[in-house]
């Protein structure tokens, strides 16, 4: 199959160009261990905000949509029992300490509660080792479930071949429930629309079950953060602002239907996912596999509700566009079985 490229500097690839390789799209994009029906918030904006520490997240509340609620509240964990026999059926239920009326969800004896107000301050903690300002882009609570992102400004780059802006975030979830690990996860957005790129390959995580044995998790996640922060910070950047750049290709139907065929694992994106992202394209009329990626990127980053899948799908639509501009930028000779072999002499 013969295919011409072109990106918007109009360098040809060449008409007689090999076939391009499929790429593995069977591995899940994002975190495992989130739930798949939570919901976030993606809507709040107080990306204006800079960080000064616990007074911030304070005021920050007032901008939290599932409710008002204040995350950052003592939580205890009581055994379920029976009020006339005093039996304890085995499992607990998990309160706010100043609410024992209504349970944020059900545990058993090996959950170890590891609660919001620890994982921010450490968080905390690891940003004032950083020079530069913070600013906090969210933060959401629904009682059981909990999650706070931020935003280094003073690591942006400009993405000179698709024109826009790139930026590092930093999240923080947990619950106590047990529906979602507690955890740390780094990606990045485009600044002028706040587009989410989340990739297996390039972004990262790591998150820590809410278990008896895991005594040393605090300790964990202090080292975990302050690497995320420190040194790791510019390898990331990098590695996201080259490939997002090699994603300034223009793009013909012949190329829309081989990338959705071939690299894009359509059926695993769920109902109507594909239609809404191929809409918002046309809409936005940048017919390029930028504009590609940002369809997609928006519509999963800004639905009045998030749900896990929507951060699986951000995923699988980022990494099948970066594998398919590597295909096409770096095509992979394909030699034919068929063609005739010399045979040479090694001692000559």
């Amino acid at each position: 199959m013969n295919k011409t490229f072109t990106n918007n500097n109009k360098k040809t690839k060449g008409a007689n160009m090999p076939n391009l390789q499929v790429v593995n799209n069977s591995s899940n994009i994002t975190e495992s261990d989130l739930n798949p029906e939570m919901e976030i918030n993606s809507t709040t904006d107080i990306s204006s905000a800079i960080s000064q520490g616990s007074e911030l997240l304070e005021q920050s509340r007032e901008n939290n949509t599932a409710g008002k609620i204040n995350p950052f509240r003592e939580v205890t964990k009581i055994p379920q029992v029976d009020k006339e026999t005093g039996y304890h059926f085995g499992k607990y239920n998990m309160y706010f300490q100043d609410d024992l009326k209504k349970s944020l969800g059900e545990v058993t004896e090996q959950y170890l509660i590891i609660d919001n107000k620890t994982l921010s301050d450490k968080f905390a903690e690891a940003r004032n080792r950083v020079d530069g300002d913070w600013k906090l882009q969210s933060i959401w609570c629904n009682g059981s479930q909990f999650r706070e992102a931020w935003v280094k400004p003073h690591t942006s780059r400009l993405l000179a071949n698709v024109g826009a802006t790139l930026e590092e975030v930093y999240e923080v979830t947990n619950s106590y429930n047990g529906t979602l690990k507690a955890s740390f996860m780094r990606y990045a957005r485009i600044l002028e629309c706040e587009n989410g790129w989340i990739s297996k390959n390039l972004t990262n995580s790591i998150s820590f079950s809410h278990r008896q044995n895991n005594i040393d998790w605090d300790r964990q996640v202090d080292n975990f953060a302050l690497a995320m922060v420190g040194d790791g910070s510019k390898s990331f950047m990098d590695s996201m602002e080259r490939n997002i750049n090699k994603l300034d290709i223009d793009l013909n139907s012949d190329m829309l239907a081989l990338w959705r065929n071939k690299y894009l694992p359509t059926k695993e994106l769920g109902s109507g996912v594909y239609g809404q992202m191929m809409d918002k394209y046309w809409l936005d009329n940048n017919q390029t596999l930028f504009g590609l990626a940002q369809a997609g990127t928006y519509i999963t980053t800004h639905r009045d509700k998030i749900k896990k899948a929507d951060f699986d799908n951000n995923g699988k639509i980022v990494d099948s566009c970066i594998a398919f501009a590597n295909d096409i930028l770096s095509p992979e000779i394909i030699v034919d079985e068929n063609q005739y072999k010399l045979d040479l002499d090694s001692s000559n």
